[in-house]
């Protein structure tokens, strides 16, 4: 690593040692010794711990008419820290860190209860409390319900449903980084004051302390159909879902802050001296951004069969599949809505499929993970989508040794390579082709 202060002095011929050399970044220096004297150790530290405890109780309350009502309780510690210790010089191509501190206890409680009100029909709710250190607490709420509907030709259906709330904790290092204060590259014209001439504007980024937790919440509908079709243990099933993620944290730009929808979504981060006066300073730091959000809907269908106690075994069949339908965000920072679906790591389809056998003590399965294709030009569908990829694994084992398993197996068994990305250098997308 190089320090940019020496690099420039040794251009300069003004390095301490070697006053008069002059670095040659073409070819050889007339002093050779100038070149090495350039290196030094760049160090730094990061620390990240984790502690938790925890209980459980569960039992019955009462009975109703479907069984007896269950309830579960718990409550759970956890700290975490956070500590990195960056060189702080600045090397060149590259700028020195600002050291981050942070630390969070929680304490959190939960209740749930489920209760078969009829022989057809349970219901479950759930309530979880959560308190933070750092920016305060949070109740959530989960409820559930299943029906099991007369017995048909089709095959014995159940219809399950659930609503849930969640959020997520900003992360230690959005709360607690050093906030560093400098200037916009551009002239930036203040939107309250056009009398005043463009200037640079100083510019405060960092961590902030602010910060609260995104939100979210969750449906699911679907029917389970056993028995289908009077065939024992084949099993079919359908689910929708739906997430939606709401004052997600960004961090806008200081061009943005001074646009209407900017100022409207960020009030508090254009600082000025005094009422109508001018700008102090302008914060871009990570913000909840009550215009920004997230969406997430698709489906799971799912087509299960056992056929057991065959003179060859009891063999498994499963096929698993997600249709994405919609995924896209809004960031609210002027963009308006985004649907990647279809695009960019985000494949319509992907599904698995498995055949198993088990007799005795053996036992073997074949799998196969199916991905569909997708286009990567920027998240439109300009260009070529990248092929669909599927990837087989087979394992087999024994379990009659002195009380042990033994298996042997393999992943993608044949070897498949995922397609390049065409208009990606890095060859292959790893947040899709993890396999």
């Amino acid at each position: 690593a190089v320090p940019a202060t020496t690099y420039q002095a040794a251009l300069n011929g003004t390095l301490t040692g070697f006053v008069g050399s002059f670095f040659n970044p073409f070819g050889p220096s007339a002093n050779p010794g100038l070149a090495n004297a350039l290196f030094t150790t760049s160090t730094s530290a990061n620390r990240s711990e984790a502690m938790t405890f925890d209980g459980r109780v569960s039992g019955t309350l009462f009975e109703l008419p479907g069984g007896d009502v269950g309830v579960a309780a718990g409550f759970e510690f956890r700290n975490t820290s956070l500590t990195t210790n960056p060189d702080t010089a600045a090397y060149l191509g590259s700028g020195g860190g600002q050291p981050l501190q942070g630390e969070r206890d929680v304490i959190s409680g939960y209740v749930e209860l489920t209760a078969p009100i009829l022989k057809e029909l349970e219901v479950q709710a759930a309530v979880r409390y959560e308190d933070y250190s750092d920016f305060g607490n949070t109740t959530k709420p989960k409820l559930g319900a299943k029906y099991r509907l007369p017995k048909t030709p089709v095959g014995n259906a159940l219809l399950r449903a659930s609503y849930s709330e969640s959020f997520q904790a900003p992360a230690l290092g959005l709360l607690y980084a050093s906030q560093t204060i400098s200037f916009t590259q551009g002239l930036l014209q203040d939107p309250l004051r056009p009398q005043d001439p463009p200037q640079q504007m100083r510019l405060v980024t960092g961590g902030n302390l602010n910060l609260l937790p995104e939100e979210s919440e969750s449906y699911y509908a679907g029917i389970v159909v056993e028995d289908v079709g009077g065939i024992r243990d084949l099993t079919f099933n359908v689910d929708y879902f739906h997430f939606r993620i709401d004052q997600v944290i960004v961090t806008p730009t200081a061009n943005f802050l001074l646009t209407p929808a900017g100022i409207a979504a960020f009030p508090n981060a254009i600082i000025r001296d005094g009422p109508g006066g001018p700008i102090v300073r302008l914060e871009a730091v990570p913000s909840n951004n009550p215009n920004a959000y997230q969406k997430y809907r698709g489906m799971d269908i799912g087509v299960n069969y056992r056929l057991r106690n065959t003179r060859f075994g009891d063999f498994t069949f499963a096929v698993d599949a997600t249709r994405l339908l919609e995924i896209g965000n809004d960031n609210g920072l002027g963009g308006g809505y985004q649907n990647r679906t279809g695009l960019w790591f985000n494949p319509k389809w992907r599904a698995n499929a498995s055949v198993g056998w088990r007799q005795k003590d053996w036992s073997a399965a074949v799998s196969s993970d199916y991905m569909g294709s997708f286009y990567n030009d920027g998240w439109t569908v300009a260009g070529w989508p990248e092929s669909s990829y599927t990837l087989v694994h087979a394992n087999v084992s024994y379990r009659g040794f002195m009380g042990t398993t033994v298996t042997l197996g393999a992943n993608n068994l044949f070897d498949n390579l995922p397609p390049l990305m065409g208009r990606d250098t890095g060859g292959f997308d790893p947040n899709v082709y993890s396999g």
